[in-house]
């Protein structure tokens, strides 16, 4: 998951709980084709709420926290579902800022690379000739 959003290893807790959420309402052939949430509730899931993980997403600005100016929606990285309410965790671009949200829009085919770019090849090593030539002693 991380690989595909381009996201850095920091990232990988997000990822985990993430994949949990989508395990648990995936149907499998051990637990009779049923979902191990269904199994708990009685309920079939509703897979409406699951998106891509690390996707771009926009969350909704309320009226009461900007001005006339100020865009109504923010950019955003989609990192998760929340444990506490049926909001979702997003981090701001621009701020680094997590938070929890339920208006948000998602934009499932875009991401933002948070790797570094590695700017220069490694160097190669090489061994010394007495690195090389030097044999290990067998074990007694």
């Amino acid at each position: 998951m991380l690989m595909e959003a381009k996201l850095a290893k920091q990232y990988w807790g997000h990822a985990l709980k993430c994949a949990v959420v989508v395990r648990n309402l995936c149907k499998s052939t051990s637990t009779k084709r049923r979902a191990p949430l269904e199994m708990l509730t009685g309920e079939a899931p509703k897979l409406e709420k699951l998106h891509v993980f690390g996707c771009i997403c926009y969350v909704h600005v309320a009226k009461e926290l900007r001005s006339k100016l100020d865009p109504k929606a923010v950019k955003c990285i989609f990192l998760g579902y929340s444990e506490h309410s049926s909001g979702y965790i997003v981090q701001n671009i621009d701020t680094a800022k997590i938070s929890v949200s339920r208006d948000v829009e998602f934009l499932e085919n875009e991401f933002i690379s948070t790797e570094k770019e590695v700017e220069q090849p490694p160097k190669e090593v090489r061994l010394s000739d007495n690195v090389a030539n030097y044999e290990i002693p067998p074990r007694e």
